[in-house]
């Protein structure tokens, strides 16, 4: 899908709404997902799996899948025990399940009036840790150690055919700075969404608005948010973000919300 078409979708009426939690219905339907791997550990085992899922949040009204890459490094399925080919296809098959399951809604919904968003997920270094980072940040590396974390598998679900490259759960400004730099050499259009502490700052302790910064002159960032904060302070934070964002919007270059 093309950059003005992805727009069009954000720029309507109707929000664009996304799927649910992948990790937490894999559990429920009874997959063992205590490896640190997460969810990404059925991408080669058990594609059918996750595919079943993303179909059932299609067929509940999903416009957007998130893939199953939230979870998968580079350094974490080397201590896996995957070699590097099968840790280049990890990030390759996690698109190509989604677009997948997006098929099969497609073929057996001829008369769907849109195709729903494949968006690749890419998780923090946090995630990588496996103790909760994600949640405070301040991870203590050096800013070299993050480019080399995300450059490749970026690259990798950058050449893989989603619709969205999808940055997800960032805590950290550093983190953030990081991937402002990358994102700049992606040909597939991306959203960035932020953790935060309260309705001003990042987990980190930076104010979000240092952390949208970074991206208010990037056209092909088509959104900018948050994700996995607690539900009280919601509110608070999209109206914090709204002014921030509101001269893109206004000039009509891109919308953020």
């Amino acid at each position: 899908m093309q950059l003005a078409e992805i727009k069009a979708l954000l720029d309507g009426e109707a929000p664009l709404i996304l799927d649910g939690g992948l990790g937490s219905e894999l559990a429920a339907q009874g997959y063992d997902l205590s490896s640190s791997l997460w969810s990404a550990e059925l991408i080669l085992q058990n594609p059918q799996a996750i595919e079943t899922v993303h179909r059932s949040y299609l067929d509940a009204g999903a416009r957007c899948l998130i893939t199953s890459s939230y979870q998968a490094s580079i350094p974490g399925l080397h201590a896996a025990g995957y070699s590097a080919d099968a840790t280049e296809a990890v990030f390759r098959e996690a698109v190509a399940i989604t677009k997948r399951a997006v098929a099969g809604f497609l073929q057996d919904n001829p008369d769907c009036s849109y195709r729903p968003l494949v968006a690749a997920s890419v998780g923090p270094y946090g995630a990588y840790l496996a103790d909760g980072s994600e949640y405070r940040g301040n991870y203590g590396v050096e800013a070299s150690e993050l480019v080399q974390f995300h450059a490749l598998r970026l690259q990798w679900l950058d050449d893989a055919g989603a619709d969205l490259l999808a940055c997800e759960t960032i805590p950290d400004l550093q983190e953030a700075q990081v991937l402002a730099e990358l994102l700049k050499k992606a040909s597939t259009p991306s959203w960035v969404s932020f953790c935060c502490r309260d309705a001003l700052h990042l987990h980190d302790g930076n104010s979000i608005s240092d952390a949208v910064a970074l991206f208010t002159e990037m056209p092909a960032v088509m959104a900018l948010g948050a994700n996995c904060v607690e539900p009280d302070f919601v509110v608070d934070l999209i109206e914090n973000l709204r002014p921030l964002l509101g001269e893109l919007r206004q000039d009509g270059r891109h919308r953020r919300g």
